[in-house]
């Protein structure tokens, strides 16, 4: 829908010449571990998916080393709030403001209606186990995916470099009232 997109491609040469400053907006990245093995860090989200369709995968989550919920389901999106008003938002999770610091988890078709997306604070240890047999994927922001290892365990931190982006003078409920209302 394009909520990262402020200017069309045609009015980004007038707004840029009309700037005497360019104020920018820092937006929190997450980084990823794979079994202590850093991979990358995502922007909008990483989603966890079977490597066959139709097969459900068991995940276990820890927040500060506690379990905070066990449940099935086809994946499971780690995201951003910027990533919020991305895939996270098609699979029912919620719109969170891009000024908060938080891991955004959004079970993907669970088995159980109980399993719920939970957004868990940037200051709180998080890691998601893997608890199945089945091969899985986690692909970052849609470009690079890696191959997990059966009982893989993601580890989930805020990254230290933050993405960057040029503020605009549009408000964020501003734009999401506006593309929500206008499809």
């Amino acid at each position: 829908m394009g909520f990262l997109a402020d200017l069309e491609p045609d009015e980004a040469r007038a707004f840029f010449s009309a700037q005497k400053t360019i104020r920018v907006e820092p937006r929190m990245r997450i980084s990823l571990s794979v079994d202590g093995r850093w991979i990358g860090d995502a922007l909008n989200e990483a989603v966890v998916v079977t490597d066959r369709p139709a097969k459900m995968l068991r995940f276990c989550v820890h927040v500060d080393g506690i379990v905070a919920e066990r449940f099935r389901a086809d994946g499971l999106l780690i995201s951003t709030p910027t990533g919020s008003t991305a895939y996270a938002m098609s699979a029912g999770g919620p719109i969170v403001d891009p000024q908060i610091e938080g891991f955004l988890l959004v079970p993907l078709a669970p088995y159980m209606l109980s399993s719920r997306p939970h957004l868990i604070s940037t200051g709180r240890n998080l890691e998601v186990a893997l608890e199945t047999e089945k091969p899985a994927h986690l692909v970052i922001d849609g470009q690079s995916t890696f191959e997990l290892e059966r009982e893989a365990t993601i580890t989930v931190k805020m990254s230290e470099k933050p993405a960057l982006f040029v503020y605009t003078g549009k408000p964020f409920f501003e734009k999401v009232n506006h593309k929500l209302r206008n499809l």
